[in-house]
């Protein structure tokens, strides 16, 4: 694996989505819910389908990216690119939390 894509997997270590959409903390639980409603709502229309697929195979199904790339017929440089991309797009609705 690359120096680039070994350092774009432990960027994506530390930003969990699926943890955020599943878990509860108890703390502030009425914002919480309106941003999982939010990110839902933003995987749903601001992701392209590639996006929306590497990144639930990715966060949800826990699958490796080499993985992905087998599945989708692609490579694992393009599974990190749109993960990255759908991620960067996601982050942007935090403005709107």
């Amino acid at each position: 694996m690359s120096k680039c894509l070994r350092l774009m997997e432990a960027e994506e270590k530390k930003f969990s989505l699926s943890q955020f959409l599943t878990e509860d903390n108890g703390d502030n639980s009425l914002q919480r819910e309106r941003m999982k409603k939010l990110m839902r709502e933003g995987i749903k229309h601001e992701l392209t389908v590639r996006q929306r697929t590497c990144i639930s195979m990715k966060f949800i199904d826990k699958m490796k990216a080499e993985e992905i790339a087998d599945e989708l017929n692609i490579s694992p440089a393009t599974v990190y690119k749109h993960i990255r991309v759908g991620l960067k797009r996601l982050k942007k609705l935090q403005y709107y939390l």
